[in-house]
């Protein structure tokens, strides 16, 4: 499959969200943006390059498909640690989801990748469904407790 006909799946699924196509597209080719109330969700389409961080040899040289939502900004530093906890218990009981640490920007966020060979409508739709309920739900669940800003 080519790049093209992947970006046409992603902007199909959109559309079946209930999203104009035109309204989630970015300036750059491949990414698109959508909310889910005040959080926003980045949908990337690229070709991944060999590295060693591939799955398996032949995810090498293939189509990524990435959701990714930024929760809040990590302020507390003196409850890092439970935090921590907290989101590796949650990493555990979600699906189809992770929710990691961009240590450069202290920034929580919840995403979904995987290689896009054999990705259907559905997969794209549970994907960004997925991303921004577990999203959501985090926030719920973390803001009291750590004192989290929003992005």
């Amino acid at each position: 499959m080519d790049l093209q006909t992947h970006y046409n799946l992603i902007e199909e699924a959109i559309d079946h969200l209930g999203v104009k196509v035109e309204d989630a597209r970015c300036a750059e080719e491949g990414q698109w943006l959508l909310f889910r109330g005040d959080l926003e969700i980045y949908i990337d389409v690229w070709k991944e390059d060999a590295n060693e961080w591939s799955y398996h040899p032949n995810a090498m040289n293939d189509f990524v498909f990435q959701v990714v939502c930024p929760i809040s900004k990590v302020t507390d530093e003196s409850k890092l640690l439970y935090f921590y906890e907290d989101l590796l218990q949650m990493n555990f009981y979600t699906q189809k989801v992770s929710f990691f640490i961009n240590k450069k920007e202290s920034m929580l966020a919840c995403s979904h990748k995987r290689m896009m060979g054999g990705l259907t409508l559905s997969d794209v739709v549970e994907a960004i469904d997925a991303v921004g309920y577990y999203s959501d739900l985090a926030w719920k669940m973390l803001n009291q407790p750590y004192e989290l800003k929003k992005v």
